[in-house]
């Protein structure tokens, strides 16, 4: 799969250090390892396809390491809760499979309450945004994408990675 030419360079830089997956897009990767059709079907995944997943996991296999975040695993995991009660048992397996390829990075809630940001973007994507110091950013929250652009980080908004198609 391609991917423009300002990401591809942001991958390449990155690709031995890791790549930190926000939330909607790790519940996207938990959903569709968990049945693939759910994808286009669950509500929290309904704007994503098929192909979306399949883009996302070919990203995620570029990089030596991904990375998360608790406060990121615990939104996943409450969102995931969403599935009908009788599919919580598959999704909860495919989130714990998908848990052993992922470094969780801490940041204590007290440490990010103090950022600026915090007020703006709320504990889980400031504890997101300070992890990403040392990793490039997956995301396809448009205000945490800015916010990192404007700290000079490197992120790439997944939605854009959509716009370029293949």
């Amino acid at each position: 799969m391609a991917v423009d030419q300002a990401s591809a360079a942001l991958m390449a830089k990155h690709a031995a250090g890791g790549l930190l997956i926000d939330t909607n897009l790790l519940l996207l990767l938990a959903v569709g390892n968990y049945d693939r059709r759910r994808t286009e079907a669950f509500k929290r995944t309904a704007a994503y396809t098929q192909r979306d997943f399949q883009r996302l996991g070919w990203i995620a296999s570029q990089f030596r390491q991904l990375l998360t975040t608790p406060n990121i695993l615990t939104e996943v995991d409450n969102l995931g809760r969403q599935l009908p009660s009788r599919e919580w048992r598959g999704f909860a397996e495919s989130l714990s499979k998908l848990s052993l390829r992922l470094t969780e990075e801490v940041v204590a809630s007290s440490v990010a309450m103090k950022r600026t940001f915090y007020a703006r973007l709320g504990l889980a994507d400031t504890v997101t945004l300070s992890t990403s110091l040392r990793f490039l950013l997956l995301s396809d929250d448009f205000e945490l994408y800015l916010a990192a652009q404007h700290a000079g980080l490197d992120a790439i908004n997944f939605n854009h990675l959509r716009m370029y198609g293949t």
